[in-house]
């Protein structure tokens, strides 16, 4: 089924399952933004010495503070993702078992 809503076509696909990647795809891509934002800001934060980051029990502050905040900013996004990726596959899988999903997309 397409729709046209203001030149934006609108397509619905029935599915049996998203593969493993690109469910992790959208999981880190939707983490990344804005964890990386936060922990940019941080770290910006810390090199004027407003704050500091904690990283491995020790407050940095400064460059270090810049640099460990942007690499946390990556790291947590991943390992978040990689865990919630384990329990929406699961949830997908299961719900695929009994019913198919519907996807709507924007092109």
């Amino acid at each position: 089924m397409c729709k046209v809503i203001r030149s934006i076509l609108i397509k619905t696909i029935e599915s049996y399952g998203l593969s493993a990647g690109s469910l992790y795809k959208l999981l880190f891509i939707g983490l990344l933004v804005p964890l990386f934002i936060f922990g940019l800001s941080c770290g910006v934060a810390s090199f004027f010495g407003y704050s500091a980051v904690t990283f491995n029990g020790q407050q940095v502050y400064g460059l270090k503070g810049l640099i460990v905040g942007g690499m946390i900013g990556v790291l947590l996004p991943l390992i978040m993702a990689a865990f919630l990726w384990c329990l929406i596959a699961f949830g997908v899988w299961a719900w695929t078992r009994v019913r198919t999903i519907n996807l709507t997309i924007k092109d």
